[in-house]
This record gives C-alpha cells, structure tokens and sequence, in this order.
C-alpha cells in the first residue's frame, strides 16, 4: 500500500485532487484501518470539501490513536461545516484537558472561532468566555499555555 499511498499524496501535491480520490477509490478496505490511510482520507476529503467523510475519518483516527489531538480539531471543523457548530464546540469543551501545553493556543483558537459562530444559549456563551477570559489570564500571568483545569460543560 506504501506505493498507493505515494501516489495519491503524489496527485494531492499537484493539486489533482481528482486523480488522487480515483487513486484512493482502488485502495484495500484494509487502508482505513490504518492511521496512515485514516491521515490519507481525512486530507483528501477536506480537501474535497466531503466533510462528513472527514468527520468519520477524524472519530475513527481518535478512536485507534486516543492520545492525538489534530483528530478532534478536524473533527469539529466537519461538523462546523455541516452545521452544526454547536456540536463542534461541545467537543472541543469535551477534550480541553487533551490540548494542554503548547497545544492549548491552537485549540483556543478553533474554540473561540467556533463559540463565535454558534447560536449558543446566553447561558452557554458566558461559559465559553469565562473559559476563553480566564485562559487568556492564565497564559499572561505564567507566560506559559496552561488551560483551564476543569472546563465546565452546559447541563
């Protein structure tokens, strides 16, 4: 498979992003239990806007790799584009734990897109500022990307 997969990347690098889903259509179904073949079909279906093939692509990555973040990110961005955002920034209040340390900025920046994009309660909105305030405090204070330590979730 490690020469199939070269050859999608291959076409996805040209910006064939055609050729490369003809390409990855062949493949074994054995490729997407793989997390080299998982990583494959979430870049290629994001690339081809299918987002619910790149929601099922990142649930199954975080399924076989609990400890990756990038999955739960790309996860959220497939439900935000199918609208449903507040779901999207459910999961994030979900994993905050999962991006402490110097993932903490990236995951603060998809929380904030998304919490302004949702139609959340007043209820829920003031949550995710509180949250959204008290890190930014934190990260001026200590100088260092710390998150929240419990990260409360809407009832």
């Amino acid at each position: 498979m490690k020469r199939a997969y070269e050859s999608i990347e291959g076409w996805m690098a040209l910006g064939n992003l055609e050729e490369a889903d003809l390409e990855f259509q062949k493949l074994p179904s054995r490729a997407l239990s793989t997390k080299q073949g998982l990583w494959l079909w979430l870049r290629l279906s994001r690339a081809l806007g299918r987002w619910q093939e790149v929601q099922a692509a990142a649930s199954q990555l975080r399924a076989l790799v609990p400890s990756a973040t990038l999955p739960i990110l790309h996860e959220a961005e497939a439900l935000h584009h199918q609208s449903q955002t507040v779901q999207a920034v459910m999961l994030l209040a979900s994993r905050a734990p999962d991006f402490a340390g110097e993932k903490w900025p990236l995951y603060l920046a998809y929380l904030k897109k998304y919490v302004a994009a949702a139609e959340l309660t007043p209820e829920q909105t003031a949550m995710f500022q509180e949250i959204v305030h008290h890190s930014e405090a934190n990260e001026l204070s200590s100088g260092i990307a710390n998150p929240v330590a419990l990260v409360p979730l809407p009832a």
